[in-house]
This record gives C-alpha cells, sequence and structure tokens, in this order.
C-alpha cells in the first residue's frame, strides 16, 4: 500500500483533465459524484478532482471531500491498472457515503480496466 499521495499520482495540467473529461472510456454517476476514467501509458493511476463551489460553498467541506477522496483512491491505487480518473462532486454527500461510493466506483474501475491489460 502507497503511504501517500505521491505527485506522479495526480492529474495536475487542464489537457490531462480535458482529454479524460472529453472522451471517458468509462462513465459512472451516483448520486452527486461523477467518474470518468481512460487507460493511461503511465506506470500506474492518476486521480483529478473536481469539487463544485455550487454545491459545498464552504472551502472546508470541499477540501474534506478531496482529502477523503484522495484517502480511498491512496488505499485502492496498488489495485488500479493504469488509468486516469476524473472524480467530479457536484452537490453536497456525506463523509460515509462518499467513502462507499469512491469504492465502488474504484472497484468498478478495476474491473473495467484489468480486462483491457
Amino acid at each position: 500500500m502507497t503511504p501517500t499521495f505521491r505527485p506522479e499520482q495526480r492529474l495536475l495540467k487542464a489537457d490531462e483533465f480535458v482529454a479524460v473529461l472529453r472522451r471517458p472510456q468509462l462513465n459512472i454517476s451516483r448520486g452527486p459524484l461523477r467518474l470518468r476514467a481512460i487507460q493511461n501509458r503511465m506506470p500506474g493511476a492518476r486521480l483529478g478532482l473536481v469539487v463544485t463551489k455550487k454545491g459545498n460553498p464552504l472551502a472546508v467541506r470541499r477540501n474534506r471531500l478531496k482529502r477523503l477522496m484522495r484517502e480511498t483512491f491512496r488505499k485502492r491505487a496498488y489495485k488500479l491498472p493504469p488509468t486516469d480518473i476524473v472524480v467530479q462532486i457536484f452537490a453536497p454527500i456525506e463523509d460515509a457515503r462518499l467513502r462507499e461510493e469512491m469504492d465502488r466506483v474504484l472497484k468498478t474501475v478495476e474491473e473495467k480496466f484489468a480486462d483491457a491489460e
């Protein structure tokens, strides 16, 4: 298990986000959470996060949601095939539900892209 969320596991540039958002190979929506993913040529999975101000107006709350998503990703990253994943949250969501939904969608990514390897 990776002890930290390393820089090489992050989507940082706008063109990296655009590549995933414009032509996703996997598109999952579960309530206020939306995940889009594509395969990449990197050694492992990478994560990008979008938490809208409209659904979560307090910066403290947006930061907590991002922290929870990074933690869930970090715990599962070693199981994930090489993919670029963008997770978007558009509305308020409870912490426990976010963890459950992130686990479910990351498991779906694992299953979907494991077949393609």
